[in-house]
């Protein structure tokens, strides 16, 4: 069974050791991940999935709480790191930890940031050079139909200039998520080098023409190169222990990054959920770079459910696809742009399964919705075959079986997102001709 992702021993009714029959719960197809230059840390979970694989799974089964590790953003430039690390303490009014002690107070905050961005850098050769200019426009705009009507006359505005600079498809440019809900800001990333008082006459054109001469508007410029901090949020569902958390979470850090990285961990109690800003340094005392592929990912939150379980937690860190969710994690700026219902993704996906319902479009089945389902079968059935061994083997084992077997009941049914989406507006037309109140979807899952 090689759909899981998670490497089970199940041992012999009599004897602990190891059995022939091995189930592979990772759904990596058996492959285990490993971050490149990090074996040790790979034949550390490699020795904790086979010592522990049957706590594990059971914790699954029985719905154990999931850990969330989520890399918010990355910090590039002295600027960046600053703004950043103010914005996690409030400015200095809460107490953040680091490596070397407690923080407090703004201009503790600055003499850190300074601190990360001077020491063992430049020296030793490993600041990576600037890599790109980079305008930021922002403005205020009144609707929708405005901010949409701003980035295509921009876009246009640009692409004219880029032909006349021979820059062809060399650029780049975005909407960047802001917290405030009638502010537009858009980022143009150039090759390094371009002369850019030509592109800021274009996106002052661009405002001009969509919004009037006299709009008000600021046009930013700097230059990006390397990730000066790779900053993480951690937290858990709403009822977990605040100040258990909190320990296990410090723990985790010091864990993970103490020994090569600086690092600075401020909590916010501003939501339900528990959890703890992470500001990780990039660059290590031995002079690498902080590596924060999946495989890290995973291996990160696999160690901070394993201290969070050392407080007393009930806490777990599996593959989303081993629990039967299809819906990925919203990445940050569609998280905030769909908290103030500005989310254009979203609204084209339920728009498409309206559309879909009323027969203006084809239901066809793109080639990865089919590769997802059939993925979803094969795990069910994994799972399935699981229990049916343990079951055979009794004893604790059969307890085991028992409670995977609720645990697959409880399964969401086998479909696509797009599947999902189409039936909830089933459900709801349905409800809204009944009297019905509307139901509510859910709205993102862990990931590893």
């Amino acid at each position: 069974m090689e759909d899981l992702g998670i490497v089970i021993d199940v041992p012999k009714r009599g004897r602990r050791g190891m059995s022939e029959d091995r189930s592979d719960l990772s759904g990596s197809g058996g492959k285990a991940g490993r971050s490149r230059g990090d074996s040790n840390r790979a034949s550390r979970t490699k020795s904790d999935a086979s010592g522990g694989g049957l706590a594990k799974l059971t914790r699954i089964a029985e719905g154990h709480p999931e850990v969330m590790v989520k890399v918010s953003s990355c910090s590039r430039g002295r600027e960046q790191l600053g703004e950043h690390l103010n914005y996690i303490t409030r400015n200095g009014k809460l107490i953040a930890e680091t490596p070397h002690g407690e923080v407090s107070g703004r201009k503790e905050v600055s003499t850190v940031a300074q601190a990360w961005w001077d020491s063992n850098g430049e020296a030793v050769g490993q600041r990576r050079q600037a890599a790109a200019e980079v305008l930021k426009l922002s403005t205020v705009v009144r609707s929708d139909v405005e901010r949409a009507a701003l980035l295509s006359e921009v876009r246009a505005e640009i692409t004219s200039m880029a032909r006349g600079y021979h820059l062809a498809e060399r650029w780049q440019l975005k909407e960047v998520a802001s917290p405030d809900p009638r502010k537009q800001v858009l980022s143009l990333r150039l090759p390094l080098g371009t002369e850019l008082e030509g592109f800021k006459e274009a996106l002052a054109r661009g405002v001009a023409n969509t919004l009037g001469a006299l709009h008000a508007h600021r046009i930013d410029e700097f230059q990006v190169g390397s990730k000066e901090s790779v900053n993480l949020v951690l937290s858990m569902p709403p009822e977990t222990d605040r100040d258990k958390f909190v320990v296990g979470a410090k723990r985790f850090a010091e864990r993970a990054f103490g020994d090569n990285h600086d690092y600075l961990l401020v909590e916010h109690r501003d939501t339900d959920h528990p959890h703890v800003h992470v500001s990780v340094r990039s660059l290590g005392y031995d002079g690498t770079r902080l590596s924060h592929k999946k495989d890290d990912l995973r291996l990160w939150r696999e160690d901070l459910a394993q201290q969070l379980r050392g407080q007393g937690l009930l806490a777990e860190a599996s593959p989303r696809r081993t629990r039967g969710v299809v819906r990925k994690a919203m990445t940050q700026p569609v998280f905030h742009l769909d908290a103030r219902k500005s989310s254009t993704a979203q609204r084209d996906k339920v728009r498409d399964a309206v559309r879909s319902i009323a027969g203006q479009i084809q239901q066809g089945q793109h080639p990865w919705e089919a590769e997802s389902l059939k993925r979803q079968r094969q795990i069910r059935g994994s799972w399935a075959r699981l229990a049916d061994q343990l079951e055979r083997e009794g004893g604790e084992e059969g307890g085991i079986a028992v409670a995977i077997r609720t645990f697959l009941a409880d399964l969401p049914p086998v479909e696509t997102e797009r599947q999902r989406l189409r039936r909830a507006v089933q459900d709801e037309l349905a409800n809204r001709t009944a009297g019905a109140s509307r139901p509510r979807i859910a709205r993102d899952e862990p990931d590893a």
